[in-house]
């Protein structure tokens, strides 16, 4: 036991914290609470301003008697969950003072309705029964745990504590995680501060109350910078320390729905060069954020994207959207199902061998330049009225589409020029230029319909 506690330490203590103590708790009406089940009033205020509950954690915290006690604190409380921790050098007063920050940030939720527990008969409840507590907390209010939590993102007691818990846990952790990168690299408190944002964010978008089906793509991508890092924005972003297997995390993700399921084409993490995974978040971020534009809200409905894009008329989203999806390993395979689901009617029947032939190969770096190409197809097609609706074997009956402006296949491409709309003369220059379809038996009469020579 620590002896260092002195006769002066007992008398401030007095003085300074023991007697506001005992007021603030008559104050609140103790008695009450501890016999009469009176609601405890976690939002009452002193004159001041300061809440009974911050002041009276803050000279608990704040005793020098628990300072003179910290070996005697850390072998009860400590030691027994995590026995390899000393949480003895420490500044009494600031641990106090982030107490008092996180109890203030934490009020909004215990006054709120959604935290039903408002007696201490309701509060020794849930202590029986905890998962209650997980329940509401999967609500909104998770926010204003998460600034509760934030406010000790400088404490030396929780980093003197994180590091050997880590550590503690890690057997019991996914194989894609390994916190001892973190210790060793003195990044505990950091590493903690970056939970917090992936929190913060899951709960904006919904996750912690399964509502989450349509998400905001700014915040996908926000996401995958917290987990990854992201050192290409205005400020750069350091993802988790303690990734050791991005692969793993990526499907971690992809099997929580945080990322999209297109196509119903499983991420190809094994086709991943080793080395070429900064590159590879960049090209999913991309995706995501191509997604998000094709809708008038940035947002992304897992259920129905698929269906948006493939039938958007918007030539230059759709560029965007299949050039994203081509230059990710991981997502380039939902291209080839994509183009190939959404092929039907005549059109259907000229498909080339050159195109079959991509279906699991991984596709190759001829899709580079036939991406633009079919994602124009798509466009056209679809302002046309769908592949159902273009019998390319009656072309004759087609709209001939204008003839001023560029080609559909030079540098920019626009579906209506001066007030005319795209239609047999541009699918044509498309086609003819696509790897994917072979139209040669139809050039002919094509060309003599709109006057090619």
């Amino acid at each position: 036991i620590n002896n260092n506690y002195t006769y002066a330490d007992l008398k401030s203590d007095y003085v300074d914290h023991v007697y506001n103590i005992v007021y603030d708790l008559s104050d609140i009406g103790i008695v009450d609470i501890l016999f009469n089940n009176k609601v405890i009033p976690w939002d009452q205020t002193k004159e001041d301003g300061t809440y009974y509950g911050s002041d009276i954690l803050e000279h608990i915290v704040g005793l020098q008697y628990l300072d003179s006690k910290k070996e005697v604190l850390n072998n009860i409380f400590i030691k027994p969950f995590i026995p390899n921790v000393d949480v003895n050098e420490f500044e009494i007063n600031k641990e106090a003072e982030n107490f008092s920050l996180a109890y203030k940030a934490f009020v909004p939720f215990l006054t709120s309705n959604e935290w039903t527990y408002k007696t201490l008969g309701d509060l020794l409840g849930i202590m029986t029964k905890p998962i209650y507590l997980f329940e509401v907390l999967s609500k909104d209010n998770t926010q204003y745990v998460i600034n509760a939590l934030r406010e000790f993102n400088d404490s030396v007691m929780l980093e003197t504590i994180l590091g050997p818990f880590f550590e503690s846990i890690q057997g019991q952790l996914a194989s894609w995680i390994d916190f001892s990168k973190v210790v060793e690299a003195n990044e505990v408190l950091a590493e903690y501060d970056r939970f917090l944002n992936i929190l913060e964010l899951l709960n904006k978008m919904g996750y912690t109350d399964n509502n989450y089906a349509v998400i905001h793509a700014d915040l996908v991508a926000s996401l995958i910078d917290a987990i990854f890092g992201n050192e290409t924005l205005a400020t750069p972003v350091k993802g988790l320390t303690c990734i050791v297997d991005q692969g793993e995390c990526i499907m971690m993700l992809y099997n929580a729905n945080l990322i999209p399921t297109l196509a119903g084409v499983i991420p190809n993490v094994d086709g991943v060069e080793e080395g070429k995974w900064h590159e590879e978040i960049i090209a999913l971020r991309n995706i995501i954020e191509a997604l998000g534009a094709i809708s008038t809200d940035n947002t992304i409905d897992m259920d129905t994207i698929l269906e948006e894009v493939l039938n958007s008329t918007d030539v230059e989203k759709l560029e965007d959207i299949f050039v994203a999806l081509n230059e990710s390993t991981l997502y380039r395979n939902v291209l080839y199902r994509a183009v190939y689901d959404s092929i039907s009617g005549t059109l259907a029947s000229y498909i080339t061998a050159w195109f079959t032939s991509q279906r699991n190969n991984n596709m190759n770096n001829e899709w580079d330049e036939e991406v633009i190409i079919l994602a124009r197809i798509l466009a056209t097609v679809n302002s046309l009225g769908g592949y159902a609706a273009v019998d390319i074997d009656n072309y004759q009956n087609l709209t001939k589409g204008y003839e001023s402006g560029s080609a559909a296949t030079d540098a920019t491409y626009e579906l209506v020029v001066d007030g005319v709309n795209a239609g047999l003369r541009q699918l044509y220059q498309l086609l003819d230029a696509s790897k994917t379809f072979d139209i040669s038996s139809l050039k002919a009469g094509i060309e003599a319909v709109l006057g090619i020579n």
